[in-house]
């Protein structure tokens, strides 16, 4: 998965993960089944990530995952790598779109992106406040239904039981 946390890695191990990705779209597209019931890659996954520029390690419970480009890799995929970085560098000079958003929230601006030398601080969000119980609603029902929502969901929205088509009161 390319993630934030990938991306901060850099455009070689973005590149890895995408192949590696990739080495499962083709088998899959070949109907070859490279990975058990549990998830673990098997050899034949390692045969066609090899084959298409990584080198591959088996985990110790995963079975073949782990995964990088070899150098042969970095050569066949420079294009790519290239491509990646130049939009990695883009990304982290660029000014962030959810500044104001994330500010607004209480939860500061998002990192850059790229590769870093250590761990990047995150701001935990504010504390939430204000009583989160929900409230037990019954319909009409012989057997009534139930449902939890808050005071305002009931006032506002007013639900309505689709059997005995009353409305939901507190309980």
């Amino acid at each position: 998965m390319v993630s934030g946390e990938n991306l901060r890695r850099g455009a070689e191990a973005v590149a890895g993960t995408l192949i590696h990705e990739a080495a499962h779209a083709r088998n899959l597209a070949a109907d070859v089944r490279d990975t058990d019931v549990n998830g673990r890659h098997n050899r034949k996954f390692k045969v066609r990530a090899e084959e298409m520029g990584l080198t591959v390690e088996a985990h110790r419970t995963l079975g073949w995952t782990l995964t990088e480009l070899s150098a042969e890799g970095r050569k066949s995929w420079r294009a790519m790598i290239r491509r990646i970085e130049k939009g990695l560098a883009r990304s982290a000079s660029a000014p962030d779109p959810l500044a104001g958003i994330l500010t607004g929230l209480g939860v500061g601006t998002l990192a850059p992106v790229g590769p870093t030398t250590g761990p990047t601080p995150v701001k935990a969000p504010p504390k939430r406040t204000g009583n989160r119980n929900l409230l037990k609603a019954v319909c009409g029902c012989d057997e009534p239904h139930s449902i939890r929502l808050s005071r305002s969901v009931l006032e506002t929205c007013r639900p309505t039981c689709q059997v005995c088509e009353q409305a939901f009161e507190v309980a």
